[in-house]
């Protein structure tokens, strides 16, 4: 790779982790929509992944966390994307290239999203100090983020789609 192309791609990489870190911290100082900037943040690594590779996204997922941590912490949108949508793209694209079973590939996302929402509710329980909240009420947070999630998992793969045959298409003709 040339140096061209390689001062392009960090630049490129820089401004992309800098709009990661934006909507993250926007989902923070909104607590109604921390789930859905942190998985907007999501796709955008997602668009990443597939442009770039994984060694790019790895590197922009992680400098986006650690800014994400600096600007905002202890925040749910950051703790969203930290723990579950920021590497989420990377292993869903990991999963896809050696997995032939797509059941088995959202079974396991699936697993990994509760287990980390479990965690994640757990430690709002009892580490921040939320216990005046009834079980019923996280019960009912793991319910409605499952279906988040679902309509996020479809959702993903819809925009990919519309990505790769429109949206790309319209990039390499103004580059050029």
């Amino acid at each position: 790779m040339n140096l061209k192309k390689t001062i392009r791609r960090m630049a490129y990489s820089a401004i992309l982790a800098a709009i990661i870190t934006v909507i993250v911290i926007a989902g923070g100082f909104f607590d109604i929509i921390d789930l859905a900037c942190a998985s907007l943040a999501a796709l955008i690594l997602q668009v990443v992944y597939t442009e770039m590779g994984g060694k790019s996204a790895v590197m922009i997922y992680a400098v986006s966390a650690a800014l994400s941590f600096i600007l905002m912490p202890l925040r749910s949108a950051t703790l969203y994307f930290v723990t579950f949508f920021g590497y989420y793209p990377i292993l869903r694209g990991v999963l896809l290239r050696k997995m032939k079973s797509k059941k088995v590939i959202n079974f396991l996302l699936c697993l990994l999203f509760n287990a980390v929402m479990i965690v994640l509710y757990a430690a709002f329980r009892t580490v921040f100090g939320i216990e005046n909240e009834p079980v019923y009420v996280y019960v009912l947070l793991i319910v409605s983020a499952n279906i988040f999630f679902a309509c996020f998992e479809m959702l993903m793969g819809k925009i990919m789609i519309l990505y790769n045959y429109k949206i790309k298409k319209l990039f390499k003709t103004q580059s050029k």
